[in-house]
């Protein structure tokens, strides 16, 4: 018989916009140059090794540019396609505001490391931290930075992972309370006739923990389900809520938060304040202050009772 001819059946070649991945947006709102980038290498670029670095990808151009928007002052778009500008009496001030939103903000830094323990869990607890603060107030001639230690006496019942919660307790109140004081500086610093710059404020808190029990559960990545933790637990949670408030309704403040856990060895100092605490069984602090001016610092050191000092815990003057 003859035979036919071998034929293979006939192969489906998919479409190369098939075999392509989906393009991806990057939205870079806080680096070293923001905007809208179509590859993580470019995105990569302008965030690696970038303190406080905020950016997202997107599957859309549109929803890129509203996450820019949305965190960070001024327009996206390029100068040649924005509305050419009759200098107006209410267009004058429009150009103003958007001059003045990417003027220089002023920046509070804080970091603070926090440690507690208890001698027989339960027993005498006790709790510390140690809270630094730089202020760089825009306009201002100095720099101020300013150093908290907080010890606090937890009770003669208290189980270690209430004293480690106590010590980020008191740590947020003061970062708190600091955060407070700078607003209303900067309010008092700024031009009377520029609300926009006097608006301009940015505050990034560090915090620094060797529990990863407390650090987890702040972080929202282990939930908190001890009857005995849940109330100060709450009370941080709402510290840091509080402070993130400062900014909301505002496009040109910034509060960040944001918490890290730290081996032993590198958070001696908020321990040795925790020990003195349960050595003394009492809760005091004691502040120290420097500010840096262009041809001369001035030092001081004081040590005042914690009710005292939490009342004025930044102190800035007035430009």
């Amino acid at each position: 018989p003859k035979r036919l001819p071998h034929t293979q059946p006939p192969t489906h070649t998919p479409s190369l916009q098939l075999l392509m991945p989906p393009k991806k947006f990057y939205a870079v709102a806080v680096g070293r140059k923001r905007g809208i980038f179509e590859s993580w290498g470019e995105c990569k670029e302008q965030t690696a090794g970038f303190k406080g670095a905020k950016f997202k990808s997107f599957k859309s151009r549109d929803e890129a540019k509203e996450f820019v928007t949305v965190h960070t002052p001024g327009s996206l778009d390029p100068p040649e396609k924005r509305r050419r500008v009759d200098h107006s009496e209410n267009e004058a001030k429009a150009v103003s505001a958007t001059v003045l939103s990417n003027a220089p903000a002023s920046v509070l830094k804080i970091r603070f490391n926090f440690d507690g323990g208890a001698r027989g869990n339960p027993g005498v607890g006790g709790a510390g931290a140690i809270v630094i603060a730089s202020t760089d107030i825009y306009g201002s001639a100095h720099v101020s930075e300013n150093v908290t230690k907080l010890r606090e006496y937890c009770g003669h019942r208290c189980t270690n992972n209430v004293a480690e919660y106590y010590g980020l307790k008191i740590g947020l109140i003061s970062a708190l309370k600091m955060a407070q004081q700078f607003s209303k500086a900067c309010r008092a610093a700024r031009s009377a006739a520029a609300e926009a710059e006097r608006e301009a404020w940015e505050v990034r808190l560090s915090v620094r923990g060797d529990s990863n029990l407390i650090i987890s559960q702040m972080l929202g990545t282990n939930q908190c389900r001890s009857e005995n933790l849940k109330p100060i637990y709450k009370q941080c949670k709402a510290l840091v809520g509080q402070l993130k408030s400062l900014a909301e309704g505002s496009k040109n403040k910034v509060v960040e938060v944001n918490f890290a856990h730290v081996y032993r060895k590198d958070n001696s100092e908020a321990d040795a304040l925790a020990n003195e605490a349960m050595d003394q069984k009492r809760s005091w602090e004691t502040t120290s202050s420097q500010n840096r001016k262009k041809e001369s610092t001035e030092l001081t050191q004081g040590e005042e009772s914690i009710e005292e000092v939490k009342n004025e815990i930044l102190k800035v003057e007035d430009v």
